[in-house]
């Protein structure tokens, strides 16, 4: 193909992953329909762009608090659906990092358009990755939207948590090794299932800096999503629609 194109779904690896685990926890989830079709009041808001649902918040807080009064009520509302952060990046990382973690350290610097923010915490960073790294994906998104309400216009990052992207880099890279020596012994094609966008995208690269006789590219849609390892003379049977990641 003449042009590579990179696809990141961020409803499919982020959004999703996140309500799936808020479902194990015992949480019910409410589908509206399809983004922007669907019918807000299902969700028991007046538009999609309220995040937070004011009235069940309200009655939550009473259910575990009977006792408070209205007047009590409404200030902790307010705190809870406006956060009082006024700055830059690294305030707004740390008002929500001092909800989830009681000791760390923040690092944020800007390389090529992305700000790399790093999170260093000695007993905490489970907490903060998550299964599978779905927490610190679930967390990027809430730093991404609060910081694009706060400045109105999209902030790329990605969060680190001590050397948790090295070891995943590495991880992937030494699976893309494995499946591309296969192929390049056997002929065969490879699909590689179960990696997020983010991670065909290591892969991705790692083999075509690695084997000129190689290329890459997905197939499928959502969870049946898969990276494709090939020899190039094959890839004239490459669907036209794919993208290469």
């Amino acid at each position: 193909m003449d042009k590579k194109k990179i696809i990141l779904n961020e409803r499919e690896y982020v959004e999703e992953p996140m309500l799936r685990q808020l479902e194990r926890l015992g949480w019910s989830l409410l589908r509206a329909g399809e983004e922007g079709k669907g019918d807000p009041n299902v969700t028991f808001r007046e538009t999609f762009a309220e995040v937070i649902i004011e009235k069940k918040l309200r009655e939550a807080l009473l259910r575990i608090n009977p006792w408070l009064e209205e007047d009590q009520l409404a200030p902790i509302v307010r705190e809870m659906t406006t956060p009082n952060v006024t700055g830059g990046l690294v305030e707004n990382n740390r008002y929500i990092l001092e909800k989830m973690l009681e000791t760390y350290e923040v690092e944020v610097a800007e390389m090529e358009d992305i700000y790399n923010i790093v999170i260093k915490t000695d007993d905490e960073a489970s907490t903060i990755i998550g299964r599978h790294g779905e927490t610190i994906r679930a967390f990027q998104k809430i730093m991404e939207v609060m910081l694009f309400k706060e400045i109105k216009e999209p902030v790329k990052l990605l969060v680190d948590v001590n050397d948790y992207r090295a070891k995943q880099k590495e991880r992937l890279e030494y699976i893309g090794k494995q499946h591309a020596d296969k192929v390049s012994e056997t002929s065969a094609p490879a699909y590689l299932r179960g990696f997020s966008s983010y991670e065909r995208k290591i892969i991705h690269e790692y083999i075509t800096a690695h084997y000129s006789e190689l290329t890459t590219y997905s197939l499928g849609e959502g969870k049946d999503r898969r990276l494709v390892v090939t020899l190039k003379s094959d890839t004239n049977e490459q669907p036209q629609d794919e993208s290469i990641e």
